[in-house]
């Protein structure tokens, strides 16, 4: 018969660690906005904004002539004073056109040339590009980056998840919300089973325009099990950097004096306008999700379910009584696609199905002293054994692997 299980329980406890880091090794709580105006320009990169000549904003005289509607897509040509082009390529909006220029006098000047996706020319730009400044707006056409000077910054960030406890522990989930957007990242985890002192990593990669006023606050969560029946553990997280940006320089010329017209009566007073939201979360059955328990210990296997993970008898993970002959892996192991076949102890079958990676597999045990102990064959399509299972159906708890 298994072993009892021991009286006492280690202690589950995740801990998670952000860090935050661009191509240098630069903590993004440092970042800073670099100097707007551009020293050399020896290359220069635009973004496409799709924008017209409205939107111009800069300290420079320039001149924008809209022709057409700009649309998401277009072709971009830009040429020197002596019409040797420079660039020629098509972008959508928010990409981005570089134009080397080799600080010869023939850029000091150059025309930019918008055309749509019907290949007509819709605007046309002439910019002199010995006054820039970052994030002047010509047009369609925004300045992100004059040689070493940019706007753009890529970035990493890494999230540390760490087995601070005294027992194994399984990683369950891993969330990341920034903003208004939540992503479920358990998938980038490569190492979820951990013991204690060990960690694993998860990286993510973005890039930020640090030449605007910038606020990013980042919220990891992790969820973890032990391997005996108990609490679930879980840690937040949380990293935030700001960047308050220069203001940008107007256009030269100087706003319009204000009329003269004699003050507008001081407004009246209004009623004030307040909502409140009331937020309720239950389930199918109308139970509060603050009342949802975490017991996993299975006190009733008329019917149990699986999930097909294709994984080796490795990554075992139960509080059941290890014997070596309750797993064992056949060549390589599981496949991701597999024959499965689950018999009671006196040889019936409980259930035989091909399955693939995260398809369920369901066994009916009806609570009869055949199914207390069942086996599972898995093999490969062409039914050569992968791996067999004895599994002891009275000591079941939900995650066990």
């Amino acid at each position: 018969p298994p072993s009892p299980s021991p009286s006492e329980r280690g202690q589950c406890e995740v801990r998670v660690e952000i860090t935050c880091v661009d191509e240098d090794g630069t903590n993004c709580k440092d970042f800073r906005t670099p100097e707007k105006q551009c020293t050399s320009t020896d290359e220069i990169s635009f973004k496409y904004t799709g924008e017209d000549c409205d939107q111009s904003f800069n300290s420079q005289d320039d001149r924008c002539e809209d022709i057409g509607s700009l649309s998401e897509s277009a072709s971009i040509e830009c040429v020197d004073s002596n019409s040797n082009p420079l660039s020629d390529r098509s972008v959508v909006v928010d990409e981005r056109v570089t134009v080397p220029l080799g600080n010869t006098a023939a850029t000091d000047l150059i025309t930019c040339n918008i055309f749509n996706s019907d290949n007509i020319l819709v605007q046309k730009l002439t910019i002199d590009t010995t006054k820039l400044s970052l994030t002047d707006k010509f047009g369609s056409l925004q300045l992100e980056s004059c040689d070493e000077q940019s706007c753009r910054v890529p970035i990493t960030y890494t999230y540390e998840i760490r087995n601070a406890g005294d027992t194994p522990m399984d990683i369950t989930l891993v969330t990341r919300t920034r903003g208004t957007s939540t992503n479920n990242l358990i998938g980038l985890v490569d190492k979820r089973n951990l013991v204690p002192g060990e960690s694993t990593e998860v990286e993510e990669n973005d890039e930020f325009d640090i030449c605007v006023d910038v606020d990013e606050k980042t919220d990891v969560r992790a969820e973890a099990d032990p391997p005996q029946p108990g609490d679930a553990c879980f840690n937040d997280e949380s990293y935030r950097f700001t960047i308050m940006a220069p203001p940008t320089s107007p256009p030269t010329d100087p706003p319009s004096p204000s009329p003269s017209d004699a003050p507008s009566e001081p407004p009246t007073v209004r009623e004030q306008c307040e909502v409140k939201v009331d937020i309720t979360c239950e389930d199918e059955n109308g139970r509060n999700c603050n009342d949802f328990s975490t017991e996993k210990q299975c006190t009733s296997t008329d019917e149990i379910d699986f999930e097909y993970t294709a994984e080796d008898c490795n990554q075992s993970f139960n509080s059941q009584d290890s014997q070596d002959d309750e797993c064992r892996d056949f060549g390589s192991g599981p496949s991701r696609n597999a024959k499965i076949e689950c018999l009671d102890s006196d040889s019936n079958v409980l259930f035989a199905r091909t399955v693939d990676v995260g398809d369920r597999v369901t066994i009916p045990r009806r609570n009869a002293p055949a199914t207390d102990l069942i086996t599972c064959n898995i093999d490969s399509v062409g039914n050569a054994v992968q791996q067999t299972l004895i599994i002891d159906t009275g000591m079941l708890s939900l995650k066990d692997t």
